[in-house]
């Protein structure tokens, strides 16, 4: 059968043919692509039917509420959308701040360094390079120590004698036992964990802590009363503590200032409070929790009662969620209510208990 000259062409034929301009050499072409005849179908198609396609879109829709004559409470509204992932992020941190540290068979204390886990650990640091947190069983250099703080105390010419507001008897009453501490005990020690939390935060639970003094506390109790008598009709513009915004935004206290604000870079706050004029608790206010927890040496005694805890705690527990409430922006302030924080004294079979009358042991 002969074959047509049109429907002949050999190889080297097509080599020598021209490569097309709009040829894409090592480009692959997909072989679901629409055809031309495909194309045309479709864009005619587009230009047949484009009031249907306006039709199917949706159009905005608008209402416009009076708050005045509506009975919807907004804010309710909002609380109830943020509930549950409110809820959810309070479990996380609750399951991240408050573990429960079970002890190994060889284990005294949690701060004691020798579990078997701390042991496989380099104490000086970890593959993350953060070291080994604070012992204060630790008694690495105490004699050293020691040493350097006698010859500090026995340089003053009134040594061996004790005058009044010295620091010779500044140092004999913190070294005494049985004996009172005065204020300034206490803001020193406050001072010195502020000062390694500023250099060594890895030593701690975590770098959202602030501590405060213990003038943070005696100043809003004893100003509890004007901050009750001072309402409004919606329960705004009572007049807080002196200082109340600084301490808000970390600006105090003046020493090691934080600069760190409250609930948004600041977790937990670590303070004391003074019971009965003549005893020391410490206390931990968690902004995550709303709560307040208070570690008491002499709890299984009760020296102090719950009903007398309560009164000393209360002014904490009100004031404080209305400062966050007051400072927070306004697209933020439904995270703060007003309900003042909830608060509890940790049983004293959990918590080591002084038996020393005078002392107020480890808190």
């Amino acid at each position: 059968m002969p074959v047509s000259d049109n429907k002949l062409q050999s190889n080297s034929d097509k080599d020598d043919a021209p490569m097309k301009d709009n040829v894409n050499v090592g480009a692959c072409e997909s072989v679901n692509a629409l055809g031309d005849a495909k194309r045309k179908k479709a864009a005619v198609k587009e230009e047949e039917a484009p009031e249907m396609k306006e039709e199917e879109a949706p159009k905005p829709r608008f209402c416009e509420i009076d708050p005045k004559t509506c009975d919807v409470d907004f804010d309710a509204v909002a609380l109830a959308k943020n509930a549950k992932a409110r809820e959810a992020a309070q479990i996380v941190a609750r399951a991240t701040s408050a573990r429960h540290h079970q002890l190994a068979a060889t284990q005294k204390n949690p701060f004691l360094g020798n579990s078997t886990a701390k042991a496989i650990i380099p104490s000086s640091a970890s593959h993350s390079g953060r070291v080994r947190r604070y012992d204060p069983f630790d008694q690495t250099g105490v004699n050293v120590k020691h040493i350097t703080l006698m010859k500090f105390i026995k340089s003053n010419p009134a040594y061996p004698k004790r005058p009044r507001h010295s620091s010779i008897e500044w140092y004999y009453i913190l070294r005494t036992p049985t004996k009172w501490l005065a204020d300034t005990h206490m803001e020193a020690y406050i001072n010195l964990l502020r000062l390694r939390l500023s250099k060594h935060p890895e030593w701690f639970v975590s770098d959202r802590i602030c501590f405060l003094n213990s003038m943070f506390a005696t100043v809003w109790r004893r100003d509890y009363k004007d901050f009750k008598n001072d309402p409004n009709a919606d329960g705004s513009g009572k007049l807080l503590p002196p200082g109340a915004y600084s301490y808000y935004t970390g600006e105090l206290h003046i020493y090691c200032q934080t600069k760190k604000t409250w609930a948004y870079d600041v977790d937990y706050l670590y303070s004391m409070l003074h019971i009965r004029e003549d005893h020391w608790v410490a206390i931990w206010v968690s902004f995550v929790s709303r709560h307040i927890t208070i570690w008491d040496s002499h709890a299984r005694t009760k020296y102090a009662s719950d009903e007398q805890i309560a009164e000393a705690v209360e002014p904490l527990a009100v004031m404080i969620p209305y400062l966050l409430q007051t400072c927070a922006p306004n697209d933020d302030k439904w995270r703060f209510p007003y309900t003042p924080f909830t608060h509890s004294r940790v049983p004293g079979t959990e918590i080591p208990q002084n038996i020393q009358s005078g002392d107020c042991g480890v808190y």
